[in-house]
């Protein structure tokens, strides 16, 4: 699996790093996911992607998905961002490229929560969450 380095680490604040992930493309047997690994800027204390990848899981056979590109940047929304995806679907027979076409996939994507933090949130919605289902 290739990933894009989209920001150095140096500028990253320490343990504050949040994978994220996507899909972009579904079909009956296979899908194609996007995954972006956010963290904090030490300057700035804002939110920014630090690498991405980009996946084909489920029934992948006669098929190679093979990305040429990824870009991951801050959308005018607090906490989302605006990707772009460039790749080559490949379907193969008996390991001969029989079609190959260019893919591009673009969207937005929006941090999840960490752990503790996704936590806190259910725990402090739990009243109305309560209260939404069995008023």
């Amino acid at each position: 699996m290739e990933k894009w380095k989209l920001s150095s680490g140096k500028e990253i604040s320490p343990s504050s790093s949040n994978y994220t992930d996507i899909s972009i493309d579904k079909t009956l047997l296979s899908t194609i996911n996007l995954g972006v690994l956010f963290g904090k800027e030490k300057t700035s204390n804002k939110n920014i992607a630090i690498e991405a990848n980009s996946i084909m899981t489920g029934l992948v056979c006669g098929q190679e998905w093979k990305p040429l590109s990824i870009s991951v940047d801050p959308a005018a929304i607090n906490g989302k961002f605006k990707y772009i995806v460039i790749g080559t679907l490949k379907w193969k027979l008996l390991g001969t490229t029989f079609y190959s076409q260019t893919k591009i996939y673009s969207g937005f994507i929006t941090m999840k929560p960490k752990g503790l933090q996704l936590m806190n949130l259910i725990l402090s919605n739990k009243n109305n969450i309560m209260s939404h289902y069995f008023v």
